[in-house]
């Protein structure tokens, strides 16, 4: 059975390209990994952001339409 590291072949440049492979694929996966970490934890904050933002707006509704309905029964407006 071929094993993966068949296709860089077993001259120079196939030993140079092996030792790039394997030099830098820990690297990669370990940014890879931590990048999405970030991803996932800047959108879980956005959407606690767009939660807070939301339930303020809605408070705020409830604010102004009591105060409508006080400004109406007082005939105010």
């Amino acid at each position: 059975m071929a094993d993966e590291t068949d296709c860089y072949g077993d001259d120079d440049l196939g030993t140079a390209l092996l030792k790039m492979h394997e030099s830098c694929v820990a690297p990669s996966l370990d940014y890879i990994d931590r990048t999405g970490q970030c991803i996932a934890e800047t959108g879980f904050v956005v959407h606690e952001m767009a939660r807070a933002y939301r339930n303020t707006e809605f408070d705020n509704l409830g604010t102004v339409q009591q105060i409508s309905e006080l400004l109406l029964s007082l005939g105010l407006v």
